[in-house]
């Protein structure tokens, strides 16, 4: 009997363990399929870019524009802001921008499209499109300034521009790759000769730079410490031109109606002696 019932439970072992390896066999044959990677065609790459600087270009029209309407409502109260007020940057080199994606030739590098492009694109968009986002900004920034009271034009003019400088700077936009979603992406800032680095150097007096040298200069943090602390100091400036500005008005009244008291006393004095 314990022979039977050992060869019984044998027999189940048996019928029980091809099964077993054979799905075993088949999930271990599922890891061993990677899923392939379709690889995109040219036209689709571009496409992609294409909505990539797209997203750019909105967030800074975006930003920018807020911020304009913060100033004018913080500084220019006392005249009617207009229903126009909008930064409406449009990037014409676009075209050209993304013929670049062309250059890639798998045979010449080790790395793939995507890849090779993520490095590319930071060089190409220091030469044009980053410097000239910051041109249209310093345009905003002349016609906003042109808005309050001459006496105070310089100083505010200088205030925003570097106000609006460090709002596109700092910008980010949406995007599925972390890491990816700098506007000003860190790596444009590390070339020397590149129409980004001629721009902010721009903005400072040379005794301003002459402490940092040239790997210093390559850090995307180094260029935002710089742009905030001459914000702030600018910004002291035009609130102590502000300052002295409403107190010779305030004077200026004053005198004015001393001067009208004085007239009106003279007039009444030749109006008795008459």
């Amino acid at each position: 009997m314990m022979n039977q019932n050992h060869t019984l439970y044998a027999t189940q072992q048996t019928m029980n363990t091809p099964q077993m390896t054979h799905n075993t066999s088949s999930h271990s044959s599922s890891k061993r399929r990677p899923k392939q990677k379709i690889e995109k065609s040219n036209e689709e790459f571009k496409e992609h870019e294409r909505i990539i600087m797209d997203k750019r270009i909105a967030e800074i029209n975006n930003v920018i524009t807020k911020k304009c309407h913060t100033l004018w409502n913080q500084y220019l109260f006392f005249k009617k802001k207009p229903h126009t007020l909008q930064f409406n940057f449009v990037y014409h080199g676009l075209e050209n921008y993304l013929k670049k994606c062309d250059d890639y030739k798998p045979e010449q590098h080790k790395d793939n499209k995507q890849k090779w492009w993520n490095n590319q694109k930071a060089s190409e968009m220091s030469q044009q499109f980053l410097p000239s986002v910051l041109n249209s900004t310093d345009h905003m920034a002349q016609y906003l300034g042109k808005q309050i009271h001459a006496n105070m034009q310089v100083e505010f003019t200088n205030y925003v521009t570097f106000e609006l400088l460090e709002t596109a700077i700092t910008s980010v936009f949406s995007t599925q790759r972390s890491g990816s979603n700098e506007v000003f992406l860190r790596t444009s800032f590390q070339y020397a000769k590149a129409g980004l680095r001629k721009k902010l150097v721009s903005y400072f007096g040379d005794g301003e730079l002459r402490q940092y040298d040239t790997k210093s200069r390559k850090k995307k943090d180094l260029w935002q410490r710089l742009i905030k602390e001459k914000k702030e100091k600018l910004l002291q400036l035009f609130n102590h031109k502000k300052s002295m500005y409403s107190n010779d008005t305030k004077v200026g009244i004053i005198h004015h109606q001393n001067n009208h008291h004085t007239q009106q006393y003279d007039n009444m004095s030749m109006m008795q002696q008459m």
